[in-house]
């Protein structure tokens, strides 16, 4: 509820306020080490080396920006599609559910990373490799946050909607689907910094374009002001693909931003 004076208007913007003063305090310290001579360019470059970073690799800096960007909305698409629809299977078939749960508990706790040179061996350092990884360890994690959702959707929900006549797959499009869109909130976007995650670890082999390739050919070179400016690159497209992607939920759960507010 808001107050009735209006200060709950005011809470937003104190946030607002102190998230904007703690990433100045960050970028002053960062100026001082830097340009102050405190912390070496090697060590910790400056925002004059992330300048020339720029310069170096501004011709071919929007081709990796490019490549990283489409790997990731790629996989992560295709991970996130196949695991809620593995999920809803297993919530709605026994047999399903009996046939893929010992499967999926298997290679649950397997990192995807440590997959990456058999990847290598079956694909090459082929597109199909890559965003099959991704797909692969966004999958696993969204198969089993749907699958526990669909077990904490109230049972009398459904047998409420079976009361006025409404068939298994009614059920489940109408009551149980709905029910669980906000507990993956959370999944998904863990899973989004999961897939950029992989890309970028798959980049690092074999790779011949994107950010990870960047960092990974800077790297034998010590030039650390490019891997700095890579990071902050993926910093930036991290957050604006989390902030969209939240947007998106907002309106895919509107009754959730509702009491969020109130």
């Amino acid at each position: 509820m808001r107050n009735s004076g209006g200060t709950g208007k005011i809470y937003p913007r104190v946030n607002w306020v102190l998230g904007f003063t703690a990433m100045l305090l960050v970028v002053v310290a960062w100026v001082i080490l830097t340009e102050g001579g405190i912390v070496k360019p090697l060590y910790l470059p400056g925002p004059r080396d992330i300048i020339r970073a720029i310069s170096d690799v501004a011709e071919e800096l929007p081709i990796h920006i490019f490549v990283t960007l489409i790997r990731t909305l790629v996989g992560y698409g295709l991970g996130v599609s196949l695991g809620i629809g593995v999920g809803l299977l297993m919530g709605y078939s026994k047999v399903t559910k009996a046939s893929l749960h010992g499967i999926i508990e298997a290679w649950r706790p397997i990192p995807p990373i440590a997959l990456i040179p058999f990847f290598l061996l079956w694909f090459g350092f082929s597109f199909f490799g890559r965003i099959l990884l991704v797909t692969l360890g966004v999958a696993l994690i969204m198969v089993v946050a749907t699958y526990e959702a669909m077990q904490n959707v109230p049972a009398q929900l459904s047998e409420a909607a079976k009361t006025l006549g409404a068939r298994r797959q009614q059920v489940l499009w109408t009551v149980q689907w709905p029910a669980i869109r906000p507990e993956l909130r959370g999944s998904l976007r863990v899973s989004l910094a999961l897939s950029i995650s992989l890309v970028i670890a798959s980049e690092f082999l074999g790779a011949q374009t994107g950010l990870g390739y960047l960092i990974n050919v800077s790297k034998v070179t010590f030039s650390t002001h490019v891997i700095l400016l890579a990071v902050i690159l993926l910093g930036i497209i991290s957050g604006s693909l989390d902030y969209l992607l939240r947007c998106l939920l907002k309106r895919l759960t509107p009754w959730c931003a509702i009491s969020e507010q109130s």
